[in-house]
């Protein structure tokens, strides 16, 4: 398993600190709930503080009797009619509804729209915060017990974009060859110094579905060749282990024994990242992601908008297509949830409607 280490424990420090900044805009009875989450990752905390601050201020700005103007100042009759006759039912559907909208149509953060599933995750923490409460016996009604979203066209809710195998061949020829890339002098150059850590990239997220922070944050330490193993943490910081076939390991000791070895010589951190950045330090999420662009840029259609998340996805879909096993696809890309697993990684309808034509016969 994963052990700890000096990027891991930044990582944590840094959330943190975040944590601490939300966590200074929050009424007390939402930091009350949220110290009731003793084991909430930081990761986690720090998404749900932000999700509860984003829904405190929509209710300052939208609910005319609350009058206060910070979101600090926020008690549970501002965010529920039980304290308020005069101002019963608020807090409907309809209300949550217009919600849902605006968090769909929401372009701040950085991030723009979200779809029925994003939306409920953003729900979450202000569902359980009223139902942590209703518990308690504060307030009488969780406001959303029984919400349900307004259902969206079954085409939208589920998309899968993945690459097919005539697109991860060319995606691997245009890493080991830049077939196909269009490059200047200067990127060509640096292509030279990269090539091996590049393909190795790659090949882990269409050989494992590894996710971006997992590859960022693993070390050298963590790769086991004698048992084609690296050991990653997961969502939830908690250690697991995932397995790489041969392709991976050729592309893996490339890289380890060539490119790398000549980094080392330069790095400049007391880290020991497996992958580092040109600049001698452990490499970034956003430079993972540039990486990954330019390869799929000409190579795949701009539609499938091709990331390190979209490589997973190809990964999960493609397992399933070989194996059919949804209990195989769960486990290799470390979902607690079945749900998460065939909602966004398996579309098992494709397949059933083309084992139903091999199966008819008269």
């Amino acid at each position: 398993m994963a052990s700890t280490n000096p990027y891991r424990e930044r990582k944590k420090k840094e959330l943190r600190n975040r944590y601490e900044e939300l966590r200074r805009q929050l009424p007390g009875f939402a930091i009350t709930w949220l110290n009731s989450k003793a084991n909430l990752a930081w990761s986690s905390r720090v998404a749900y503080a932000f999700d509860i601050i984003r829904y405190l201020q929509y209710v300052i700005d939208s609910v005319e009797s609350v009058t206060v103007q910070d979101t600090r100042d926020l008690t549970l009759a501002d965010i529920s009619d039980d304290e308020n006759p005069a101002a019963t039912n608020r807090f409907n559907d309809d209300f949550f509804n217009a919600y849902s909208s605006y968090l769909r149509e929401c372009m701040s953060e950085g991030y723009s729209g979200n779809n029925l599933d994003s939306v409920e995750r953003k729900l979450a923490p202000i569902r359980a915060i009223y139902q942590y409460y209703c518990n308690r016996g504060d307030i009488r009604i969780n406001p959303l017990a029984n919400f349900e979203h307004r259902k969206e066209p079954e085409d939208k809710i589920k998309n899968i974009k993945r690459l097919s195998s005539d697109e991860v061949m060319a995606l691997f020829s245009a890493v080991e060859s830049a077939e196909g890339v269009e490059m200047s002098v200067q990127r060509m150059r640096f292509y030279q110094k990269t090539r091996q850590r590049d393909f190795a990239i790659i090949m882990l997220f269409l050989g494992t579905g590894i996710r971006v922070s997992e590859l960022v944050g693993a070390d050298l330490s963590a790769v086991d060749f004698k048992s084609h193993s690296l050991s990653v943490v997961r969502k939830g910081a908690h250690g697991d282990v995932v397995f790489f076939n041969e392709d991976v390991e050729d592309a893996l000791r490339d890289y380890i024994e060539g490119e790398r070895r000549i980094q080392d010589a330069r790095e400049k951190t007391l880290e020991d990242p497996l992958f580092y950045s040109l600049q001698g330090y452990r490499i970034s999420v956003a430079a993972v992601e540039k990486i990954v662009g330019k390869y799929a840029k000409g190579i795949v259609p701009p539609d499938k908008n091709v990331t390190p998340h979209r490589l997973r996805a190809s990964y999960g879909s493609r397992l399933y297509e070989c194996s059919s096993d949804l209990g195989l696809v769960q486990d290799a890309l470390g979902h607690s949830s079945p749900t998460t697993t065939k909602k966004y990684y398996v579309d098992s309808k494709l397949k059933n409607m083309e084992k139903a034509a091999k199966t008819i016969k008269y």
